[in-house]
């Protein structure tokens, strides 16, 4: 038999895919001829007929396929499908994977949701300003975490810092992700210069009690000299300078910014007294008690409430992030449970002078910033029955010279004017 079949050949494969759906299959039977011209008769489009080895491979699109039952069995032959393609196809094996797909989308949107707010914010440069007084600052111009970035202006908030906090002499506010970068500049002793340049006369008196080692005036007279023993408040440089005339007598007074270097001899005492006797903590050990979450300000524990006698907690937690400049507004974390019992304990000898050893330590070198020099450490440290001692005295060789506005002789010069 001759067989004549309509076909449709494709000359490049794989090039698209195709919205009606396609479906490759092989012919297997006694009849495929017949079964080719069956479907020539029946209108059906075949595609990419070949031959392997004695068998037929074709393909028709989906709503062919669906036509070819009767066909087979007419010419008594068996179809086995091979590959399907197309856009129903897909969508049915999408269906399958709906979940996951939507779960995708959801998490997209979440996302770009989540970048539309502050959910951190960094405050770099301040040290007389604390940065909890910064963002209470900030919260005041409604800026805080969870804040839409769109509706946070940073020239205004910026201009509103320098005019809630004098100190601060520069501020730059800016948006990096979900991040709100604040750098600040502090002018700390602005106010303190402006005061002394307004200041027309000033004089040195000492803040300090002790016995003047030297003493080097640049500018106004030296009421002090080396050797002198003074007190706090005494006048140390007067701002006040007399003009006299050829007789010795006082006609005026010409007024200036006192300034000198004094170096004193002062003495610091040193008291420090430790109890032996003392209740000490034993931790029966940490365990983790439960889990936390944190969203926005809004915080779970998944844990029990209650909270037993000597028991304390502690929480380990971590922010999401996907950079470091994208921050998201969870965390989670663990929370650790400490149980604890108080029993009576006794510091030996040894550990008493090292905890006193270590409180005179800080002390030490807190006061070396202050001093110039430190010449004498006189503390000593004394055991008796129930507590340890640390007591004596260290001697040092500091500045002093406080700048206060000058008490200007009017009485004389009104007197002198007179005479005149």
């Amino acid at each position: 038999m001759k067989m004549s079949i309509f076909i449709r050949r494709k000359t490049l494969r794989g090039q698209h895919i195709s919205p009606r759906g396609k479906i490759t299959f092989s012919v297997h039977g006694k009849e495929p001829v017949r079964f080719f011209n069956l479907c020539r008769m029946g209108g059906l489009m075949l595609m990419d007929v070949c031959e392997e080895e004695g068998c037929y491979f074709c393909a028709l699109y989906l709503e062919d396929f669906r036509k070819i039952r009767p066909l087979c069995r007419k010419a008594h032959v068996h179809i086995h499908i091979c590959k399907k393609e197309g856009v129903p196809f897909l969508v049915h094996a999408m269906q399958a994977r709906m979940v996951f797909f939507v779960g995708v989308v959801l998490a997209a949107c979440t996302l770009w949701l989540c970048y539309q707010f502050i959910w951190d914010i960094r405050i770099e440069g301040n040290s007389y300003y604390s940065t909890q007084t910064i963002l209470r600052r900030m919260r005041e111009q409604d800026v805080y975490c969870g804040k839409l970035k769109s509706s946070i202006d940073a020239k205004a908030l910026a201009a509103a810092l320098r005019e809630t906090c004098p100190q601060l002499s520069w501020v730059s506010v800016e948006k990096e992700g979900t991040v709100l970068n604040v750098s600040v500049k502090e002018a700390l002793f602005e106010d303190e210069e402006g005061a002394e340049t307004e200041e027309e006369t000033s004089s040195l008196y000492a803040d300090k009690e002790g016995l003047v080692l030297s003493v080097v005036a640049r500018a106004g007279i030296p009421k002090v000299q080396a050797g002198d023993y003074i007190y706090p408040g005494e006048l140390l440089v007067d701002g006040e300078i007399p003009i006299l005339d050829d007789g010795g007598t006082v006609v005026g007074y010409q007024y200036c910014q006192a300034d000198a270097d004094i170096i004193l001899a002062s003495a610091y005492s040193y008291y420090d007294e430790l109890k032996l006797d003392y209740r000490k903590k034993i931790y029966a050990g940490k365990k983790i008690k439960g889990l936390w979450l944190r969203l926005g300000e809004n915080n779970l524990s998944l844990h029990e409430q209650d909270r037993e006698p000597q028991t304390e907690w502690e929480t380990d937690f971590c922010q999401w992030r996907l950079s470091d400049a994208f921050l998201l507004p969870v965390s989670h974390g663990l929370i650790w449970e400490k149980e604890y019992t108080y029993v009576n304990a006794k510091y030996s000898n040894t550990q008493a002078k090292m905890i006193l050893n270590a409180h005179f330590s800080d002390f030490f070198e807190h006061l070396e910033k202050k001093v110039m020099q430190i010449t004498s450490n006189n503390v000593k440290i004394q055991m008796t029955g129930q507590s340890a001692i640390a007591f004596g005295t260290i001697e040092a060789e500091e500045k002093t010279g406080m700048s206060m506005p000058t008490q200007k002789s009017g009485e004389i010069i009104e007197r002198n004017t007179q005479t005149e």
